[in-house]
């Protein structure tokens, strides 16, 4: 289910409009393509020029150019709602656990990794499995892997 920018709670709204303020570098309350551009970078995307102005014609509602705050966080949170959720990941990883009992082996997540989304490097698939902790028979506890890699609920705001 696609979340929408009303949905957010007030403290994912302050979060986005601090990310928002550091593109706003003329504090013009609006941000260029090149900004946009940065701001995906800085997290970790890398899209074509191509693809930032398709993405700016998108939410550039009011046909500017730049994107208002409003705009950045319609923007943001269609990005937010592209990504897997939490109970997803882990519906995945429940498929190559046979026995059921909330652990894969290496291999097995080597094999769910490379059928899912964007394929992975050898050197990116090895830096992801050394961030899992596994137990003393390399089998990984994908309930904790999958708290480790999402991004923190912070519940105390």
């Amino acid at each position: 289910m696609a979340i929408t920018a009303d949905q957010l709670p007030a403290d994912t709204v302050q979060q986005i409009r601090e990310i928002f303020n550091m593109f706003d570098k003329e504090k013009k309350e609006s941000i260029q393509v090149t900004d946009l551009g940065m701001a995906l970078r800085a997290a970790g995307q890398n899209p074509t020029e191509q693809e930032l102005l398709d993405m700016m014609n998108e939410v550039d509602t009011d046909g500017s150019g730049t994107l208002d705050f409003q705009e950045f966080l319609i923007f943001v949170t269609r990005k937010m709602s592209d990504y897997v959720s939490e109970e997803e990941l882990k519906a995945a990883f429940q498929v190559f656990d046979k026995d059921g009992n909330g652990y894969i082996s290496a291999i097995e997540m080597r094999i769910m990794m490379c059928t899912m989304g964007d394929k992975l490097s050898d050197e990116e698939m090895n830096e992801l499995l050394a961030e899992a902790e596994s137990d003393m028979e390399g089998n990984i506890n994908y309930d904790e892997f999958v708290k480790k890699i999402m991004p923190a609920k912070d519940e105390n705001k």
